[in-house]
């Protein structure tokens, strides 16, 4: 992970789609390993499944039906980008997920991230191609040892919940 200190936002990921997941089946079932070909059909998986959602924006604020659903949530986003050349590096940007995240690219695990409202910068250079499907798997379910912790007076938003960009 790489921390970022300037504002060159970047190519703006903008077309996202939203999967609840209180069951884990993305993590159980490796949905980031099911890129999809003709004549294939993967159980309880399909791309189209996927609600489309406001990026940023916590999940349970977005959706009315969310509202008090504080548990993993899964992120699809299909982009085109330039394929780095030589010497060139290229960079996902999260201005802020909650709490938890797992970033995939391509069917590759890029990182993890731990912190809701901190930004953080992930080297995607080698998994980057010009067609993209990029899952980001958040979580959003209290914990032990998290700070705030399992108890407090606020409703815990979840998602990503800032801009991402490339």
């Amino acid at each position: 992970m790489l921390i970022n200190f300037g504002d060159d936002a970047g190519q703006s990921l903008t077309n996202w789609g939203l999967m609840p997941d209180p069951m884990n089946r993305c993590r159980r079932q490796t949905w980031w390993k099911s890129m999809r070909t003709e004549n294939y059909w993967f159980p309880s998986y399909d791309d189209d499944a996927f609600w489309p959602t406001k990026v940023p924006g916590a999940f349970n604020r977005v959706h009315q039906n969310l509202e008090f659903f504080e548990g993993p949530a899964d992120y699809l986003c299909h982009f085109k980008a330039e394929v780095p050349k030589d010497n060139q590096r290229a960079f996902l940007q999260f201005d802020s997920v909650n709490e938890r995240c797992a970033v995939f690219l391509n069917g590759r695990y890029v990182d993890g991230h731990v912190g809701g409202h901190a930004p953080f910068t992930l080297d995607v250079t080698r998994a980057l191609k010009e067609s993209n499907r990029l899952l980001v798997i958040c979580d959003a379910t209290r914990q032990e040892g998290d700070v705030p912790g399992v108890f407090h007076d606020w409703f815990h938003d979840g998602g990503i919940t800032g801009p991402v960009s490339l």
